[in-house]
């Protein structure tokens, strides 16, 4: 938290606030990448070698596999059981650079297809058996599913919510677009509120830039059929949208 060189004094007085780090406590340097929970943390970190480590499972998995000839309805049940789930947990925890999310789908494809030309095209071959598909696994797909149930995370109301939702919003109303001018006290919750939002803005972690992205690009907001007075009246006087 907080900007480069606030964590670099951090680091060279090692002091918060007043408060002295013991000389046992290891300090994060910056781009050093900390394993919490299977997750990798840290400012300026490059997990691509994490990545690149993944993609390398995966393609032994398939090989593997692949000496036993399975059938495409088996090569399927293989590449959702034991190759896509190898990168599930890391796709929801870290996310996914554009470049490794192409070389993943495509070599899923090949392995599904034998290395040979489709028997039918990519998209309809993703698609359940019931609408004529094989139910073939799509990383985009799962990739973009994970992000739109971060989004779901992220406006959960009341109680439920989580404690770096709050966060993120205050990031989001930094990341505002200042012209026209924006006041913070008309500002609540961007998911009900028609101000603009700088998607570039360096403020924005990747995650966060990759799900305003995704509520944007699926036209997420508030639907409701009838809306109770009650509620008209808690909504905010500025910049709201229309119920």
């Amino acid at each position: 938290m907080g900007s480069i060189n606030a964590r670099a004094e951090l680091i060279r007085t090692r002091e918060f606030n007043g408060w002295k780090f013991d000389d046992e406590i290891h300090i994060a340097q910056e781009g050093e990448a900390i394993r919490i929970l299977g997750s990798w943390q840290g400012n300026g970190i490059d997990i691509q070698p994490i990545w690149n480590e993944m993609l390398e499972k995966q393609m032994k998995t398939m090989k593997r596999w692949n000496i036993h000839y399975p059938s495409a309805t088996g090569r399927v049940m293989i590449a959702k059981s034991l190759v896509v789930s190898l990168a599930y947990y890391l796709l929801t925890v870290n996310g996914i650079d554009r470049g490794s999310l192409e070389r993943m789908e495509r070599n899923i494809r090949r392995f599904i297809w034998n290395g040979r030309r489709g028997r039918m095209a990519w998209e309809r071959a993703i698609l359940p058996i019931k609408e004529g598909g094989l139910g073939a696994p799509s990383i985009k797909v799962l990739y973009e599913a994970i992000k739109v149930g971060w989004l779901k995370r992220w406006w959960r109301p009341g109680p439920d919510r989580p404690d770096w939702a709050w966060i993120a919003n205050e990031l989001v109303f930094q990341s505002a677009q200042q012209k026209p001018e924006v006041t913070r006290n008309t500002l609540k919750e961007w998911i009900y509120q028609t101000w603009p939002i700088k998607i570039k803005s360096e403020r924005l972690t990747k995650s966060m830039r990759e799900m305003i992205e995704a509520a944007q690009k699926y036209n997420a907001t508030i639907s409701l059929m009838r809306v109770p007075t009650n509620l008209r009246l808690e909504m905010p006087a500025f910049h709201h949208v229309k119920l």
